[in-house]
C-alpha cells in the first residue's frame, strides 16, 4: 500500500500548476505555489541557451505549469506561461503576435495586414545602435521633429514644402535658383550697363 501510495504522489507531481512566488534574478530561478505547496527555487525554461542566448524573466503572479522528472521536486522546471484571470490573453492576438508590456508598450505584427507595429508609452524612447549603418528600403514618413548631427548625402531631388531656416553658410556647387532666377547666371539692370554675372 505505501508503494502504490508513493507511486501515486509522484505521478501527480509530474505536472503540477502553479504561480509565481518569487524571482531571484541573479540566480536564474524562482518558487512556485501550487496548492498549499511553494517550491524550492527551480529554474524556468528559455528559448534557447547556447550560442544564442535569450532572457525574460517571470513575474510574481504569473500562472505558470511545473515539470518534475520522475515526479521529483527537487528536479522540477519552470514552464511560463499560462493565460489566467487575471492576465488574460493580448486583445487583437487571435491572427496577429502581440507583446504588451506593464508600462503599457505594444508589439505587434499581423501576418494578414502585413503591419509591424510598435507602440511605447509617454516619454517611451528607441535607441538603435548599428556601425555598419541602417538601410531603410520604402518611402520613410516622419512625424516629427527630425535632427541630424553628422553630414549627410542625398543622392536625390530633395522636396521642401515649407521654409528653410540656414544659420551658417550655404554653399552651391553648380547654381542656386529662386523664383526661376539664377543665382549664377543672372543679371541686374542699372543705369548703364548690364552687371555681369556674380563672382
Amino acid at each position: 500500500m505505501d508503494q502504490l501510495v508513493e507511486i501515486l504522489r509522484l505521478l501527480q507531481n509530474l505536472l503540477r500548476f502553479g504561480t509565481i512566488a518569487s524571482v531571484d534574478h541573479d540566480a536564474g530561478v524562482c518558487t512556485v505555489k501550487t496548492g498549499a505547496l511553494v517550491t524550492r527555487p527551480m529554474p524556468w525554461f528559455v528559448e534557447r541557451a547556447g550560442d544564442a542566448s535569450t532572457g525574460w524573466d517571470p513575474s510574481i503572479g504569473e500562472q505558470v505549469m511545473v515539470f518534475c522528472p520522475g515526479g521529483d521536486t527537487a528536479r522540477g522546471v519552470v514552464h511560463p506561461a499560462i493565460y489566467s484571470n487575471a492576465v488574460p490573453r493580448p486583445a487583437g492576438s487571435a491572427t496577429a503576435k502581440v507583446t504588451t508590456f506593464r508600462d503599457g508598450a505594444v508589439f505587434r505584427y499581423d501576418p494578414e495586414s502585413h503591419q509591424l507595429t510598435a507602440t511605447l508609452p509617454e516619454g517611451g524612447k528607441s535607441h538603435v545602435t548599428a556601425s555598419g549603418g541602417i538601410t531603410l528600403a520604402g518611402d520613410t514618413r516622419i512625424v516629427g521633429k527630425l535632427s541630424v548631427t553628422d553630414d549627410t548625402d542625398l543622392g536625390a531631388t530633395l522636396h521642401v514644402a515649407s521654409d528653410v531656416t540656414v544659420d551658417t553658410k550655404l554653399t552651391a556647387t553648380i547654381d542656386v535658383t529662386g523664383g526661376g532666377k539664377s543665382v549664377k547666371g543672372h543679371a541686374h539692370p542699372i543705369e548703364g550697363p548690364v552687371t555681369g554675372a556674380p563672382l
